[in-house]
């Protein structure tokens, strides 16, 4: 358990030490044990893994019906994998999907990208200005970064960011109220690590990276405005 509050912006798996977090469920769904749960937020979206079994009509209604409460705080994640997942002519027409309803109930969007940089950077440019995005698990250079960064979007890092230098470069060159850190649930990856690797990268202390994170949050999340100072309920490891 860390004293110091943490924000783990995407994660599976509420098991993480985190004193706050944004909790993607498997299903589009609010779990109700995680309902009004302090410090947990809540995400749904139609992952590109899985939309051959999951994207129809009848889950897109119960998607907007339910993304459009007070419950849901962002889109996703949702986006495009050239590795894994579901035909690419479907991942891309769910995904744009995603992003347009997105804009519609101005709710940020949490992309997964993996080998798509280019379709995913046109398929947020369309609603520039309308839209912010949270670039999750980001595993590119500094000049992908800044393309995404120019549409106003935040990258948020993984447990890459522990061994990746170039990732760990990327860190120290963007702004620093642009970025977020998060587990994605992996087993074995805490986010006290996280935080400990960004401070030692940042040249700073975990107390000062988690300010910053906090601040973040509360500029692309105004409507759940975390105050830093107030008492934690600190999910234990």
């Amino acid at each position: 358990m860390s004293s110091t509050p943490l924000l783990d912006i995407h994660t599976h798996n509420l098991s993480i030490g985190a004193s706050h977090l944004i909790f993607n469920p498997s299903n589009i769904e609010v779990p109700s044990s995680y309902k009004n749960k302090t410090g947990v937020y809540v995400s749904v979206g139609f992952h590109p893994w899985h939309l051959e079994s999951s994207y129809n009509e009848k889950e897109w209604s119960t998607f907007e019906e339910l993304s459009l409460s007070d419950d849901i705080i962002a889109i996703g994640e949702a986006g495009l994998d050239k590795i894994k997942g579901a035909p690419m002519d479907l991942q891309q027409e769910s995904f744009q999907r995603q992003i347009a309803w997105a804009s519609k109930v101005q709710k940020p969007i949490i992309v997964h990208n993996v080998r798509a940089s280019e379709e995913v950077w046109h398929a947020l440019k369309k609603e520039e200005g309308n839209l912010t995005a949270i670039m999750h698990a980001f595993r590119r250079n500094k000049k992908v970064a800044q393309r995404f960064l120019d549409l106003g979007h935040y990258l948020s890092f993984g447990h890459p960011l522990l061994f990746d230098k170039n990732l760990q470069e990327v860190l120290k060159y963007i702004p620093k109220d642009r970025f977020f850190l998060e587990t994605d649930g992996f087993d074995g990856v805490f986010i006290k690590e996280m935080y400990e690797k960004a401070a030692a990268i940042l040249k700073t202390d975990i107390s000062s990276v988690s300010l910053q994170t906090f601040e973040n949050f509360n500029t692309l999340f105004p409507k759940n405005k975390i105050d830093y100072g107030a008492p934690k309920l600190v999910i234990k490891n």
